[in-house]
């Protein structure tokens, strides 16, 4: 490791990652190509690679690109299978389904591989009101049709054109399912209109409803985007967007000023550390205005939702941090809490925790400002990987539980996924995400390890020694709620509102509340961290 964390020099590779040098040539309009980060992340950075561009010509209309990238040896980008999870309403017709799918497979000569079929439902949900103290807060129940839906996972053989081509149009004669080389999730028939009772439809509390502490918004070159800032001031809260000197005049044509906060200097252009600069400033400042406590949230949250009957639905409110607020205070030793991403809190997951005690906290964080005014910490942010993950770690480590809550979650673009912030600073520097791995490696030997997860280097980290952490009751607190009994803080459910749009993303519309916000997401490749899939 060189200069105060400013680059990180990898000198042995993990044992699963090989080498090589790589030329790609390109055909592509000049008009589209962001030399700096944007276009060649989109080309590169696929599966399992990591980029380190050496040099890109451009010659008319195509592109040449050479550039050194880590591949997992074990790694094949055309598996000898097809994994799909196919659902169903009910155990028969999982029968009718498998006893078909049989047939047609036999009759075009495909081989669905040598694992048995095993059907699976869902487990009756645990009382989370006694073991989580999850008491008076909004209801966080399973959809009872989740209980005699029935699930199983097939593997269809990869097979030459010919037979796949017979393959795909066979699954739309007789299943009425279109199959592609991407599909991991299927329904047989059509999901069941029960599972989604929310469907276009949204949940909205009294407009009174703010947000108790304050909320700071970090921003960096995404004046046109806005994605938080968009989805906090339709949902009327209040919040401050904190940029820089040398943007303030961009964001200022496109927010109330009294909505800005300037920070003293540009951290990004002199001491290039990504956010943390940024991060201590905010909680420098929230201090000096006397706040308790302060969330501080990425720039690049489209949404909040609510999970609760087996949906993930659309909140306008300031329920999504009050609730959390509410919680929070009930206890003396909780001081850093945010809300999980949507990717993580699947819906049709009956043991799906309403919270999770001793996790990280990312992007959406609610700390506690005596861990700096009492000296509980021994610094604030730090560094320039990993930071959120850093912070989570050193907080329970100080022996202080986190909590990570699943009844509202953010709806977040995925890392490098948006020009802006940390994509063109610290992340377009070659091998960035191994980096942010091995920081954690170097920083918590005990508990970080670099490993291959979803087609790509991640870091994990165990945190099983810090299970014992519990929530603690400020005295007499705990006899102010009665098990079983929920608040909904006045929510309601209204038509979904179609006026609202997010911002346009990579060039391609995404106005989420006009798709099926309820729908099941692909368990896919995630972008952040993964040790939680397992916690959950």
């Amino acid at each position: 490791m060189t200069d105060e964390n400013i680059t990180f020099e990898i000198t042995e590779l993990p044992s699963f990652l090989i080498e090589k040098k790589i030329e790609m040539l390109l055909p592509i309009k000049l008009k589209d190509i962001n030399l700096n980060t944007e276009y060649t992340n989109q080309i590169v950075y696929k599966k399992n690679q990591y980029k380190d561009i050496v040099d890109i010509n451009i010659k008319k209309a195509k592109i040449m690109i050479n550039f050194t990238s880590l591949f997992d040896k074990k790694f094949k980008v055309d598996k000898e299978y097809q994994e799909i999870v196919v659902h169903t309403p009910s155990i028969e017709k999982m029968d009718d389904f498998v006893k078909a799918f049989k047939i047609l497979l036999k009759t075009i000569g495909l081989s669905m591989g040598t694992k048995p079929l095993e059907y699976k439902q869902a487990s009756k949900q645990p009382n989370w009101d006694e073991q989580l103290e999850y008491k008076f807060m909004p209801s966080f129940e399973s959809n009872q049709k989740q209980y005699e839906c029935a699930t199983i996972t097939i593997s269809i053989e990869r097979c030459d054109t010919e037979k796949r081509k017979k393959f795909i149009k066979n699954m739309i004669d007789v299943f009425e399912i279109k199959i592609t080389e991407s599909t991991t999730s299927v329904w047989f028939p059509k999901r069941p209109i029960e599972l989604s009772p929310y469907k276009s439809k949204m949940w909205v509390c009294p407009e009174p409803l703010k947000n108790k502490y304050p909320i700071y918004v970090i921003s960096l070159g995404r004046y046109e985007k806005r994605t938080t800032q968009r989805y906090l001031e339709w949902s009327g809260l209040d919040y401050k967007v904190v940029v820089e000197p040398f943007e303030y005049d961009e964001y200022a044509k496109v927010i109330p000023i009294e909505k800005l906060l300037v920070c003293p200097e540009n951290y990004s252009k002199t001491l290039k550390s990504g956010g943390i600069p940024v991060r201590n400033f905010v909680w420098r400042h929230s201090i000096s205005i006397g706040a308790k406590r302060h969330w501080i949230l990425d720039d690049n949250i489209i949404s909040y939702k609510r999970c609760s009957n087996g949906e993930r639905t659309l909140v306008k409110g300031g329920v999504v941090f009050r609730a959390i607020e509410d919680f929070c205070d009930r206890f003396t030793n909780i001081k850093m809490s945010g809300h999980n991403y949507t990717m993580f809190g699947i819906a049709s997951n009956t043991k799906l925790k309403p919270v999770v005690y001793n996790s990280r906290i990312y992007s959406s964080i609610l700390l506690s400002n005596d861990l700096i005014t009492d000296n509980l910490i021994a610094e604030g942010w730090r560094g320039k990987w990993n930071e959120d993950t850093d912070l989570s770690i050193r907080v329970m480590e100080a022996g202080f539980p986190t909590a990570l809550f699943n009844n509202f979650l953010a709806e977040k673009v995925r890392t490098m996924a948006q020009k802006g912030g940390n994509t063109d600073t610290i992340y377009s520097q070659p091998n960035a995400h191994l980096q942010k791995a091995q920081y954690l490696v170097d920083m918590f030997p005990h508990l970080a390890k670099v490993n291959h997860r979803f087609s790509r280097t991640h870091h994990y980290v165990d945190y099983s020694s810090f299970k014992h952490l519990k929530p603690i009751y400020k005295d007499g607190e705990a006899d102010n709620y009665i098990e079983g009994e929920t608040f909904e803080y006045g929510m309601s459910l209204n038509p979904l509102d179609t006026t609202w749009r997010a911002p346009v993303i990579r060039g391609k519309k995404q106005t989420k509340i006009n798709e099926v916000i309820n729908d099941e997401i692909d368990e896919d490749e995630d972008d952040e961290e993964t040790e939680l899939l397992d916690e959950n």
